[in-house]
């Protein structure tokens, strides 16, 4: 990711290490500060900050529409970070009724932390 003057936010860029290619994959309209890829390198998260609240942005693949998958206020509600996807579940830190952070297995399509697997 870079910052982009036009979307005036931080854009995700293919990269050509070879012939110092930067290819912009998508405009920045979710005010993202952070993405997060899968291991083939599809961008399935975003994350944007503002004042006092997180806004997690999700989709299933490359050609799907961005949803709003979870959304959080600082010190008021659980905290939620994703690791990794693995089919339609992801793995996250959340501090979910444990008041400390954890790592959840998360059920995308319910909306719902699955199954604690570390604390």
């Amino acid at each position: 990711q870079l910052y982009d003057e036009l979307d005036e936010g931080w854009a995700v860029y293919r990269v050509n290490i070879y012939k110092n290619k930067f290819e912009k994959e998508f405009p920045n309209t979710y005010d993202v500060n952070r993405w997060f890829s899968d291991g083939q390198g599809n961008v399935m998260f975003g994350i944007g900050y503002e004042d006092d609240r997180s806004t997690l942005w999700y989709r299933p693949n490359s050609d799907a529409k961005w949803d709003k998958l979870y959304e959080f206020e600082y010190f008021v509600d659980e905290r939620f970070l994703p690791i990794l996807v693995e089919g339609d579940k992801a793995i996250v830190l959340s501090d979910h009724e444990l008041g400390r952070l954890a790592i959840w297995r998360y059920d995308i399509a319910k909306g719902e932390d699955d199954e604690l697997i570390f604390a």
